[in-house]
């Protein structure tokens, strides 16, 4: 696809100007400044689920890597690496990747039901700053996705549950968000096809990956859809979710191999620790099961700290995404890396309770 409607070219360079301008209130610790690139990827095997469009599922693809300029803390640097521009072939790219970083290490962002994927650019650019690849998928009707060429597709009603659900009980939970997960799911093993797919004319990243041991990030229901995936696909090494718990059958079978980490507002744990349990207590791997104190569902997002007025979370946002971000650097350095200090970082702050096995 491309742009043939100004005006949406217009907002979302603006838009994105504004977002990476906020957003570097707290900008990436790493050694790396990162790069940026907007795809769409097509699944031709694939149509679109709910909508009437009977076109073919078209994914919009995030992507944030490490780039060859190595990142000077002392400046602010120019913003034009951020813009939202559509970026289908290497001669494209705005910044190459570094010349030095092979063998990078991927992570999935799985976005939360409504919520749009540059909506965790904070979260994205540090682990590229650290030498990460981090793939973020915009997912249609589970997300609103906006095409380049102006096509746009809001989430359905069918997967925003009914008022009061959320709240138990849990297997009705479970059942209604079935469907979406399925498709999520299937979202994102397209795009691990499309990073291990060597004749792809998008690949800039071709050989420069590490497709063998991937780390997955979810929220909400993204978080769900991600936890499915961590059980089925042995690429998988890593997952990690905001307020999204994997499915029931995940859950009680026990069926995600290797140690998980499970991040809950204190708002959230009263009405959602029964089925955190049902995770924690049929895992033989271990479950980091940690309670944020203060936090809201959307503390992982850019938006508390873009419109803190909206939330009104007891939290500080700025605090609230630095400690997300530590923790997910940690654990996926500690998982993808092999190294230590998780656990550390566990214990670093008096936001975070650690909730253990019975």
């Amino acid at each position: 696809m491309k742009f043939s409607n100004v005006p949406v070219l217009l907002f979302l360079i603006c838009y994105s100007s504004s977002l990476l301008t906020q957003v570097d209130r707290i900008p990436p610790t790493g050694l790396y400044r990162p790069g940026y690139s907007l795809v769409e990827w097509t699944d031709s095997s694939r149509t679109q689920f709910k909508s009437t469009r009977k076109m073919p599922r078209t994914l919009v693809v995030h992507i944030h890597y490490p780039a060859e300029q190595q990142k000077d803390v002392s400046s602010k640097g120019p913003t034009s690496v951020y813009l939202e521009k559509h970026l289908n072939s290497k001669s494209a790219l705005q910044l190459d990747l570094h010349p030095s970083i092979i063998n990078m290490p991927v992570v999935l962002f799985s976005p939360g039901r409504g919520t749009p994927g540059n909506q965790y650019t904070s979260l994205a650019r540090e682990l590229a700053s650290h030498g990460y690849f981090v793939v973020t998928v915009d997912m249609p009707e589970i997300g609103m996705v906006v095409y380049s060429d102006g096509t746009t597709i809001h989430p359905t009603d069918s997967f925003r549950p009914p008022p009061g659900m959320m709240s138990g009980p849990y297997e009705k939970v479970d059942s209604f968000f079935i469907e979406p997960t399925d498709i999520g799911t299937q979202d994102l093993r397209f795009v691990l096809q499309k990073l291990n797919d060597k004749n792809d004319d998008d690949t800039f990243f071709e050989g420069r990956l590490n497709l063998n041991k991937i780390g997955i990030f979810g929220h909400s229901l993204g978080g769900r859809i991600g936890g499915n995936l961590a059980a089925i696909d042995k690429a998988v090494g890593a997952y990690i979710s905001m307020e999204g718990i994997p499915p029931r059958d995940v859950r009680y079978e026990g069926k995600i191999p290797f140690p998980i980490t499970m991040l809950c507002s204190s708002g959230t744990w009263p009405y959602a620790r029964e089925n955190y349990w049902s995770l924690i207590e049929n895992s033989d791997a271990v479950v980091y099961m940690v309670e944020l104190k203060d936090f809201g569902h959307n503390s992982v997002t850019d938006g508390p700290v873009l419109s803190p007025e909206s939330y009104g979370y007891a939290v500080d946002p700025i605090e609230a995404i630095a400690l997300i971000r530590q923790i997910t650097l940690a654990y996926f350095d500690e998982r993808l890396r092999d190294k230590k200090g998780f656990d550390e970082v566990l214990r670093s702050s008096e936001k975070i309770i650690l909730h253990h096995r019975q």
